[in-house]
């Protein structure tokens, strides 16, 4: 028994292999500084950039990069517009119920709808404005990582894998085990 967890750890252990990626570091780096990308030190304007990728990874990449760029802008409009809808639901709110607990109980005024309208609108545009924060944030959110993987790509070249670190057992490309990639 010894014998066979011996020979099965050693199968194991030499079937293990890692796989690492070196990237030359005298090539000029692209960076993105929020919407605008970073060339040896200058900042690029939306055409200036698509042209450069463009030039670095094809017409396919430069149109994907000016997609994510336009979705990129969008999100970011959709989060300030709605915070500013978010913002007025709860300004109406609170203008509701300062009008209420105002209000003279007396019985010598009548109050009518007034407050309870504008606490209603209120509170449909907070809704509205809540509901439009997350759809922004996601738009927002998955530009700005498609226009990382972007720069990652034109940094990294070809070989720069997206899936990220994975885990694999079973047959691999040497062997049979373990293999990690990332």
């Amino acid at each position: 028994m010894k014998n066979l967890v011996i020979t099965v750890t050693a199968f194991l252990l030499s079937a293990f292999c890692m796989h690492g990626q070196y990237v030359p570091q005298d090539s000029p780096r692209i960076e993105r500084q929020g919407k605008y990308l970073v060339y040896e030190g200058q900042k690029l304007s939306a055409d200036a950039a698509s042209s450069l990728i463009g030039k670095l990874q094809g017409t396919d990449m430069a149109s994907s990069w000016a997609a994510a760029y336009g979705k990129y802008k969008k999100g970011r409009i959709l989060l300030s517009s709605f915070g500013g809808v978010t913002v007025l639901g709860a300004a109406l709110i609170a203008g509701g119920i300062i009008w209420i607990e105002n209000y003279n109980y007396d019985g010598t005024c009548l109050m009518g709808p007034g407050p309870f309208i504008t606490m209603y609108a209120g509170y449909l545009a907070t809704l509205t404005g809540i509901g439009g924060l997350t759809a922004g944030a996601i738009i927002y959110a998955k530009a700005g990582k498609r226009l990382d993987r972007i720069i990652d790509r034109c940094n990294y070249g070809d070989e720069y894998r997206t899936a990220g670190t994975s885990v694999s057992v079973g047959a691999q490309k040497n062997g049979i085990g373990i293999a990690l990639n990332f």
